[in-house]
């Protein structure tokens, strides 16, 4: 069956409607449907635009993949474009290719991003908004600070105007994409750059964090990006589209600090209002970056650095989730744009034990153990770990979220 047949079947356009807009005859586009003859470029052209659908889903054969790619187009159709058409760079993490393979770029790379720059030095070089900023997000924490030239022609400024907060950048050396990082800020400094790398001419600077090592090779980018599994290389400092960005997003599975972009309730309210029935395709997972964007906008804003509600320690908000109180699969739409139905909780067992219902929270505000009511299997370091937690305060505990931290307390307490 053709795409063209299905939409017939599954649309209130029948093959006479469709011909009358189209200005043939009922026959030409049930042939067409049939496979019996190809559907003109002009035409399909004009059919895209009928059913909101790349040309594509309309001219090729049926199968579950198509069917889910028209699912996904409809969806994208019916929604505000400033959701998901990539209209606003400061909404979508975009992805830069930062190569670095020469002897200078190397040792620019040890000097200030192995070793994370002190913000007393960087403070000198910054005005007293720009300085309380940097305070607001890093801490007291190091900075890993990067430059670029403005290029010939300007040609490297360009991309480096593309650049955002949310941004990953990947340095590039020897065919391989080396170090991931996320950008955090962007400054005009050639004083900086002076004074870092003693060349003011990498003027365009900007600061990382979540910097990590990796090794991905050039041909899984290029055949990602571009469908052909070859090695050729990446020329020059170069931003990617969001929807180039977003192909890689989702081919290396990489996490994102999407807080750092500027998502708003209104987009939040819409990415709750969808009914995605496969998590794992790339429309749900787009959506699923902007409800995570906002919740975790709410609680760390542009912080860096950021306590666990549970542990009470301070951690990257790398290593933090913004964990709903009353479980999420449960709460309804009211309770989901509620602002205060996350908490911060680290990876490092504060979420499970709480998700799990080892621990709850009760009317007092401090943590208590649920395991030998719900006669739990502990091993000793598990027991450990409730040992400490027991009876620490909940700082997420107040009268706004007791209702949700009941909910949690009374639903594992029965189980």
């Amino acid at each position: 069956m053709l795409g063209l047949e299905y939409l017939v079947k599954k649309t209130d356009y029948s093959y006479t409607s469709l011909a009358n807009e189209l200005g043939v005859s009922t026959q030409t586009v049930h042939k067409w449907a049939k496979k019996v003859k190809p559907i003109p470029d002009h035409h399909l052209k004009k059919l895209s635009q009928i059913f909101k659908l790349d040309r594509e889903y309309i001219s090729q054969e049926l199968s579950l993949s198509v069917i889910g790619g028209m699912e996904n187009e409809e969806l994208k159709s019916a929604l505000d474009h400033s959701f998901l058409s990539f209209e606003s760079p400061y909404q979508v993490a975009n992805i830069a290719f930062q190569p670095n393979s020469d002897k200078i770029g190397q040792q620019n790379f040890k000097k200030t991003i192995e070793q994370p720059i002190p913000q007393s030095i960087i403070q000198n070089y910054l005005s007293s908004e720009e300085i309380e900023q940097i305070k607001y997000m890093y801490n007291d924490k190091g900075i890993e600070v990067w430059g670029v030239k403005e290029g010939k022609n300007g040609v490297t400024k360009k991309q480096y105007d593309k650049l955002s907060p949310g941004d990953i950048v990947f340095f590039y050396k020897e065919w391989y994409l080396y170090c991931k990082a996320v950008v955090t800020f962007k400054i005009y400094s050639p004083e900086l750059a002076k004074a870092l790398w003693n060349d003011a001419n990498y003027e365009y600077v900007y600061f990382l964090t979540n910097v990590e090592s990796c090794r991905i090779p050039i041909e899984v980018v290029n055949d990602t990006i571009y469908g052909k599994n070859e090695r050729f290389a990446i020329i020059g400092f170069k931003v990617l589209t969001s929807e180039q960005s977003e192909q890689l997003l989702n081919k290396l599975e990489l996490e994102t600090e999407p807080q750092l972009k500027e998502i708003t309730k209104e987009d939040y309210q819409k990415a709750l209002t969808l009914k995605i029935d496969k998590p794992l395709d790339s429309v749900a997972r787009r959506i699923g970056r902007v409800e995570q964007g906002y919740l975790r906008k709410l609680l760390f804003g542009k912080r860096l650095y950021e306590k666990c509600a549970c542990c009470g320690n301070l951690y990257h908000v790398s290593h933090l989730y913004a964990a709903h109180i009353k479980k999420r699969s449960l709460c309804n739409v009211e309770e989901k744009l509620d602002s205060q139905i996350v908490m911060p909780m680290c990876k490092f067992g504060c979420d499970t034990l709480y998700e799990e219902g080892f621990i709850s929270v009760t009317s007092k505000g401090k943590f208590i153990r649920l395991d030998k009511v719900t006669k739990k299997n502990l091993t000793p370091p598990v027991e450990s770990i409730l040992q400490k937690l027991e009876g620490r305060e909940c700082s997420y505990w107040n009268v706004n979220t007791a209702k949700y931290f009941e909910w949690h307390y009374q639903y594992h307490s029965k189980i």
